[in-house]
């Protein structure tokens, strides 16, 4: 579901589609997106990210 998400708010930025950001829509994705963070990091973490890649993004 998480990766679900993702993709479809990457889509929507792509072809210029995201809720502008005065909009009570861009609130509530925000709110959505923040959801899925992790609390001690802020990172994102999906069954469909390597490994690597998530340990790589935490040291930048």
């Amino acid at each position: 579901m998480r990766q679900t998400n993702a993709d479809a708010v990457i889509l929507l930025y792509r072809i210029g589609e995201l809720p502008s950001a005065e909009s009570s829509e861009h609130e509530g994705l925000v709110e959505t997106l923040q959801g899925f963070q992790q609390l001690e990091d802020g990172l994102f973490n999906a069954d469909s990210h390597h490994p690597v890649l998530i340990g790589y993004a935490s040291l930048n």
